[in-house]
């Protein structure tokens, strides 16, 4: 199963553990995600410059011998940290078992009055509009 999540939550998260790379954040990504979350290439990387752009992120290119080809690196700044620090409490809170924040019975039963109330008033508000309307108005 595929787990819908935003992509630049998924990499600012991921960045948190450390810099990485493309494909390296990929695979990160799939792995911290189970295998439920699933990055593609031709979303990741216009993601990563736009998160360089918004200078959440830093990067730095390293050519290794026989590679040929820079391979790009990338970390989060200060802001892109306390963003991703932001975005993994608030996954961690709607993937916590029980709500953090349980309503008491005493709330639950004031809910529900106010709920009837709610129904109450919008039925005479639909009553007077229907009277209005047969009253030639």
């Amino acid at each position: 199963m595929i787990t819908p999540v935003n992509t630049a939550t998924a990499l600012l998260v991921e960045l948190a553990r450390g810099p990485g790379y493309g494909l390296d954040l990929i695979e990160r990504v799939r792995v911290h995600g189970g295998g439920r979350i699933k990055l593609r290439q031709g979303v990741v990387y216009p993601t990563l410059r736009d998160l360089l752009r918004r200078k959440l992120l830093r990067s730095w290119s390293i050519t290794t011998p026989g590679s040929g080809r820079p391979r790009t690196y990338f970390d989060l700044t200060p802001s892109g940290l306390a963003l991703a620090q932001a975005l993994r409490d608030t996954l961690t809170g709607f993937a916590a078992k029980t709500a953090p924040h349980r309503p008491t019975t005493a709330q639950l039963r004031v809910m529900g009055e106010r709920l009837f109330e709610c129904g109450e008033v919008s039925e005479a508000a639909l009553w007077l509009r229907r009277a209005g309307k047969g009253a030639g108005h």
